[in-house]
């Protein structure tokens, strides 16, 4: 893993993934991204995804990373993709933590569907319904089907950029 100190992407990053593009971070969000490299990235309020320019993510992961919060933005933006699972105790308990502990349920399941989509191991294991929500997904983001490969528990979403 490399330690990026700049915002610029890795060489030959797209700026757009699945129709939804990627943009700076604005100072405000430098600042945010200093203190918490932790977070990789996030779907912005305009509808395009901010990279943390000071993640030691690989350009794989960043890539998943994009392609999650581009999950997300879709989900956001298309009333027609609208999570109705229900969740794992594992996925409860991954969601567990201070930045989702008080998150509304719509935001709980998206994150759920954007990690399964981008083979995020936090997403946990995929149930029946989480599989058919995440074809769904991948249609409505010009993704294609995933050929069945859903079915499989792990790695969590073969296809998924972090499946080996």
């Amino acid at each position: 893993m490399s330690s990026r100190t700049s915002s610029a992407p890795p060489l030959g990053f797209p700026d757009v993934v699945a129709g939804i593009e990627r943009r700076q971070p604005t100072e405000a969000e430098r600042q945010f991204f200093f203190k918490r490299r932790d977070v990789p990235g996030y779907a912005a309020s305009d509808n395009r995804f901010v990279l943390n320019p000071y993640s030691a993510l690989s350009a794989k992961e960043l890539r998943a990373v994009a392609l999650n919060e581009a999950a997300r933005i879709h989900i956001r933006t298309n009333p027609d993709l609208k999570p109705n699972f229900d969740l794992t105790k594992e996925q409860r308990d991954n969601l567990s933590g201070a930045d989702y502990k008080n998150a509304p349920p719509a935001d709980r399941l998206a994150t759920i569907a954007a990690r399964l989509l981008s083979g995020d191991p936090t997403g946990g294991d995929p149930t029946a319904a989480q599989i058919k929500f995440i074809e769904k997904l991948r249609g409505a983001m010009g993704l294609g089907p995933s050929r069945g490969l859903l079915t499989y528990p792990r790695p969590r979403v073969p296809g998924g950029l972090l499946s080996p």
